[in-house]
């Protein structure tokens, strides 16, 4: 982590700049916003920032892309959702292994509950009223109630996986921190970029209720928030491993 001010200033102002470019050009359009590798320099913001610098940097590049977009009703609750990211990950980098487990113990009971919880929900509502929920998935070539629910039943499928893939992760990660003391922070990365990836999960959907007034459609989006953070996982672990890498070497 970079530690003088002014460094730590400069990197700012670059991270600010990075995180706009990487949200509102390098995008992908999904219905109602798009899939952007924002995250992945918000993961590596906050791997290289103090946490205040970071969450400006995360927030404000964010918020900024927003602004600048078809998309500006979403400015304020995308800079709030992106700021806390990046503290998020900063709190679970500065943990220690007790803290870790929690965190992780924490993690785990949290997204399971909730993507088990997204499944049940719309197995049970989606299958009332079919019709009010087809216009959400159309992008999809949807255009039936037959067709409808074929889908939600894969993205019950989908989000039951994602449930217990992360599951298993945190868990695996928890028995190897028993076994592996050089991989701790690589593991902690992982982590934190998780659990940061499941509050912008949690704070999308909450600002879609507040938007569209309703609590079902926004969990069609679910499944592109978490491919979007998983992809910002990987893009900015690679990242600051050949960033570490070159800093050796030289």
């Amino acid at each position: 982590m970079i530690q003088s001010k002014t460094r730590q200033l400069a990197y700012t102002g670059l991270m600010t700049a990075l995180v706009f470019i990487a949200t509102r050009l390098i995008t992908i359009p999904i219905p109602r916003g798009y899939i952007h590798l924002g995250d992945a320099m918000i993961f590596l913001t906050a791997l290289m920032l103090k946490w205040k610098y970071g969450a400006f940097a995360s927030g404000v590049g964010s918020a900024l892309a927003d602004l600048l977009s078809p998309y500006a009703i979403w400015t304020l609750p995308t800079l709030i959702v992106k700021s806390i990211m990046c503290i998020i990950v900063a709190f679970t980098l500065q943990s220690d292994k007790k803290r870790f487990t929690a965190i992780s113990i924490a993690f785990c009971a949290i997204w399971g509950s909730l993507l088990i919880g997204f499944r049940y929900v719309i197995g049970i509502q989606v299958p009332k009223d079919p019709s009010t929920y087809i216009d959400a998935v159309g992008y999809r070539g949807i255009e039936n109630t037959e067709e409808l629910l074929a889908f939600t039943n894969t993205l019950q499928n989908m989000l039951v996986l994602i449930a217990i893939a992360f599951v298993l992760a945190i868990l695996i990660i928890v028995f190897r921190l028993k076994k592996s003391q050089g991989s701790f922070e690589v593991l902690k990365q992982f982590v934190g970029f998780s659990f940061a990836g499941m509050w912008m999960v949690i704070g999308y959907y909450i600002t879609e209720i507040i938007l569209y007034g309703h609590y079902i459609t926004p969990i069609f989006s679910v499944p592109f928030n978490v491919i979007q953070f998983l992809i910002g996982i990987l893009i900015a672990q690679t990242i600051f491993i050949s960033l570490k890498q070159v800093k050796k070497s030289n």
